[in-house]
């Protein structure tokens, strides 16, 4: 509920004299200043009112709230987390009664008692390629209140977010985020919003890590969240964003806790989250909601090869669904409870299968077999196992054409490439920001460097009756460091799995200017076949041939490129690539060792 804050009251005059040291030196407390909200400068609170002497000044702030705390009795009303603080550390002097202030703190007493949290959770939904957000994924607390089970999706989750216009241009969307165009806000909503949209909506698995937070922790965080109902903060995509001010709500509950030092200006969720599990005794269990494919894969394996077959044809070959259906196919009544589970959970949200999910809720009503039949252990692939965000590598080689080799140094600032170890990860997809590439030649010369902007290769597999759309974009400045030759290239089709291996079709469109040559620009168009394989989980082979026609070139017209990349890896990582571009006559062989963090 909202409440509102007047202007500093004067001084009270105290019959103790206090040390004017003392007071300096508490304005640099790390409690303190993580209470303003000013460890950093990008997480200060923007609205009115939060920080009662008018400035961002940690001292001129302490000696304001203490005026008040000394001289007004409501004052831990609204801001409780403050008064407990002020009251630890100037013990000497004298405080009015915390009860005095009871009947005018009704609303805070109200909604303390309506929020009895017995245990806090930090959730963590997978990540997602549907969306560009998804791919970093999100982290948000879940507050498991004491009148409903751990595991119920009535429990309360605590998130920090902005309001996003889904219809603003993408550009407008990636400048107001990346500067801080947006305003953000801690909020409560009812978990089970949250597992609808992440687990159902988005297919997304969930895991929850319980946080072993004693109650007094906990006791103090619902005290500053009440402080920051009405608070706005500015949002920031790579600092000041979701998990980095969670992360800063543990350090307040745990004043003991480091976590957000190493996160001053890139703050990715599920980098946080590791922090988060690395420190001492303060993760306890692990638990898992698959999301709705993920549950569905689950049951799929478990029916027997009739009872897939007699699935397949009920959900896609347009079978005619009658009770004794499964007895004349010798399908158990076990088996047949699963396959009308599965049937159900398919056709969920589907119009054009309300029939058959009518008539299949009406005969499971019927059968004695219920609970659920598929077991849930905790996956061996999750967050935990994932490589880290960042990337630095070595590597080695030889371009057509000259007789020295090449080293090359490589930094990657996120995330993903199809070769790097695929757990935790989307497996079939590459989203990568930031690669910068150094070359340099045993004729003392650097040449062939590159960054790149963005690489992505989203690819979602054509299903029996889903047609999603996958697609991939790159913009890159080749040779930066002697000439300069932007390329940009985008293509959208469609693409298919096939259990461990992976094919894609592509229209595209390419476009490049280089500076070193007069009206150099070039716009081509065309398409292109990718081929991959992953083989024994440590081991990638991707496979991408192009085939392009110059609408506009300075250079020859059309050409064929092709790219071979194999990738080994577990925690570290090795790969061999090779590449040809045909009527350029240019080929190249690398060996790369990388290492993620």
């Amino acid at each position: 509920m909202a409440f509102a804050v007047g202007g500093p009251l004067p001084a009270p005059s105290t019959s103790t004299s206090l040390p004017d040291e003392k007071i300096i030196l508490l304005s640099k407390d790390k409690l303190w200043l993580r209470l303003l909200h000013l460890s950093v400068p990008y997480t200060k609170v923007i609205s009115s009112g939060f920080y009662l002497s008018g400035s961002l000044d940690p001292l001129a702030e302490l000696r304001v709230n203490l005026s008040r705390a000394l001289g007004d009795s409501s004052f831990r009303c609204k801001f409780p987390a403050r008064d407990q603080w002020l009251r630890s550390q100037f013990g000497e002097l004298s405080f009015p009664d915390a009860g005095a202030a009871s009947g005018a703190c009704a609303e805070y007493d109200s909604w303390r008692g309506s929020q009895v949290v017995d245990s806090i959770s930090i959730v963590y939904p997978d990540r997602n390629v549907q969306t560009s957000l998804g791919v970093f994924s999100h982290t948000f607390l879940k507050l498991n209140l004491a009148r409903w089970p751990r595991s119920s999706n009535l429990n309360i989750a605590l998130g920090f977010a902005a309001e996003l216009d889904p219809n603003e241009p993408f550009v407008s969307l990636v400048s107001k985020g990346l500067f801080g165009g947006y305003v953000a806000q801690f909020t409560f909503s009812n978990y089970y919003t949250e597992v609808n949209r992440y687990g159902e909506s988005e297919s997304r698995d969930i895991f929850e890590y319980d946080l072993k937070f004693s109650k007094s922790e906990i006791d103090f965080l619902l005290k500053h969240m009440w402080e920051l109902q009405d608070a706005d903060f500015q949002y920031y995509f790579l600092s000041g964003n979701c998990s980095y001010h969670l992360l800063t709500l543990l350090e307040i509950a745990r004043p003991s806790l480091d976590l957000s030092s190493g996160f001053d200006y890139v703050t990715v969720p599920s980098t946080s989250l590791r922090v988060v599990l690395a420190a001492p005794d303060l993760v306890g269990k692990r638990h898992w909601i698959p999301g709705k494919q993920t549950r569905q894969n689950l049951m799929v394996a478990r029916l027997s090869e009739p009872g897939r077959a007699l699935y397949r044809e009920l959900r896609y070959g347009g079978l005619a669904f009658y009770s004794d259906l499964f007895s004349a196919r010798g399908i158990s009544a076990e088996e047949t409870a699963l396959i009308l589970d599965l049937l159900a959970e398919s056709t969920r949200g589907r119009s054009d299968l309300a029939l058959l999910r009518g008539e299949v809720l009406n005969y499971r009503s019927q059968l004695p077999v219920g609970g659920d039949v598929v077991a849930l252990e905790f996956p061996s692939e999750n967050p935990e196992t994932a490589h880290g965000v960042e990337l630095i590598s070595v590597g080695f080689g030889q371009d057509s054409g000259r007789s020295d080799t090449w080293a090359q140094l490589r930094y990657r600032a996120a995330l993903h490439n199809v070769l790097d170890p695929p757990s935790g990860y989307f497996r079939d997809s590459t989203f990568e920001l930031a690669d910068l590439r150094v070359r340099y030649y045993g004729s003392r010369e650097f040449d062939g460097s590159s960054f790149t902007l963005l690489n992505a290769v989203i690819l979602q597999s054509v299903t029996e009756d889903q047609f999603p759309i996958s697609w991939r974009a790159r913009s890159r400045v080749n040779d930066f460091l002697s000439r300069a030759v932007w390329e940009n290239s985008g293509g959208v089709g469609f693409s298919k799995n096939f259990s461990s291996v992976s094919v894609s079709l592509m229209g595209l469109a390419e476009t490049f200017m280089d500076s070193r040559e007069k009206a150099g620009v070039g716009v081509f168009a065309g398409a292109s076949v990718g081929l991959g394989f992953n083989l024994f989980e440590m081991l990638r082979v991707q496979a991408s041939l192009d085939r392009l026609s110059a609408l506009q070139s300075v250079r020859e017209g059309n050409y064929w490129q092709g790219e071979v990349s194999v990738g080994y890896s577990k925690n570290a990582a090795f790969s061999i690539q090779s590449s040809l571009v045909s009527s350029w006559r240019e080929r190249s062989l690398i060996l790369e060792g990388l290492y993620y963090y």
